[in-house]
């Protein structure tokens, strides 16, 4: 079982928590303040500040980690990032006070001082632009700094800007940009299970990240028109294109398009795309051909989804996971009248050999039978 240490507390451990159980591995804690926890039964969570993370991936404490770029840079220990969570965004930035004649990092003159909470970034930044400052570490909040004399310039993070705003201080330039990371030691080894685990948990949580921002637009085309719905509605790699049960010349067009391109229906319609429905879409490029393979899906329960990496073993390819918007609506008008009464589903979507039909549908243990839909195509 691997360990994965996760942050405690604030922001980033609130969007941590919601990206792992979007992956269908939730936090099964005894309690709020619980230090350890199951992840959806196969990973377990330590919970420690998130600038502390480093430290125990590097000491192979945790095998895993979620913590800020900004963070694993400052701490310059040997761990590596293996994927980019999506959320976080930060920047690592110099800021001066207003009526200050230090306009730009240029004007920073030598033996200026500057305050900060990340000495080690803020001294190899100034370092490798030759310029020689007096880097003066802090604790909490820097923006008291030049107020108090402390020093003339500051180095912190800031989303929005506002804080320095509020305390008279004005950004000169940014020394670093972060975003929440799944990271491991450099040199870790991963062997048998432990790197079939670790490639499933990189595989479930990167269909999450990937899908957000992308809806899943199906439609009835007529055959004659996929030239020009190709044109409208692309998707990733092309839409997906399958026969319809005496749909005569109409077929069905699966595409995942980003969000913004959803509101344009009217080129849509003047293509003769009919009976139009939009889900939150899945990422990952299911729309490779595979010449005996079939195009399968299946409504399942969040928790199933980390099961991916028995599907990938199997040799199929392809699959996405995205959270159907409700038991009534999306899921009920695709999967089969699926009555959940709102209940929080997951999807699964893929190319699956033909041959390994009953076994994937052991494996995924949908609600219903697999839709099975052969005659399968791409444009």
């Amino acid at each position: 079982m691997l360990k994965i240490a996760l942050p405690n507390k604030g922001r980033l451990a609130d969007d941590t928590r919601e990206l792992f159980g979007d992956a269908g591995l939730p936090v099964l804690s005894r309690g709020d303040r619980a230090l350890t926890a199951s992840l959806g039964g196969e990973f377990e969570a330590l919970f420690v500040r998130a600038q502390d993370i480093p430290e125990f991936v590097a000491d192979e404490v945790a095998d895993v980690g979620v913590t800020g770029w900004d963070i694993v840079c400052e701490a310059a220990r040997p761990v590596e990032a293996r994927l980019d969570l999506g959320f976080g965004d930060c920047r690592l930035i110099a800021a001066a006070r207003e009526e200050s004649v230090i306009r730009t990092l240029d004007d920073i003159a030598p033996g200026t001082r500057v305050a900060t909470s990340f000495p080690n970034v803020t001294r190899n930044f100034f370092q490798s632009r030759d310029q020689d400052v007096e880097t003066v570490p802090i604790s909490g909040a820097a923006e008291i700094a030049p107020l108090l004399g402390i020093a003339e310039v500051i180095v912190d993070i800031t989303s929005t800007g506002s804080t320095l705003k509020v305390n008279g201080l004005r950004e000169i330039g940014t020394l670093l940009t972060s975003r929440a990371q799944l990271v491991t030691r450099c040199d870790a080894v991963f062997d048998g299970s432990r790197k079939d685990s670790l490639d499933s948990l990189i595989m479930a949580l990167d269909s999450v990240v990937r899908a957000r921002g992308k809806r899943y637009l199906m439609a009835n085309v007529p055959r004659a028109s996929l030239e020009a719905v190709k044109q409208i509605i692309p998707g990733i790699n092309g839409p997906t294109v399958i026969d319809i049960l005496n749909g005569g010349d109409r077929v069905a067009v699966h595409a995942v398009v980003d969000a913004a391109r959803i509101f344009p229906s009217r080129r849509r319609h003047e293509a003769g795309c009919r009976d139009c429905r939009v889900g939150r879409g899945p990422c990952g490029g299911f729309g490779a051909r595979e010449p005996d393979g079939h195009f399968a899906h299946a409504a399942i329960g969040p928790s199933v989804v980390g099961d991916s990496n028995q599907l990938v073993r199997l040799g199929n390819r392809a699959f996405a996971v995205f959270p159907a918007l409700n038991g009534r609506d999306f899921a009920s008008d695709y999967f089969n009248s699926i009555e959940q009464s709102g209940a929080e589903l997951a999807a699964k979507l893929g190319i699956i050999r033909h041959h390994q039909i009953e076994r994937v549908a052991a494996i995924i243990r949908p609600f219903r039978a697999i839709d099975q839909r052969a005659a399968f195509e791409r444009d």
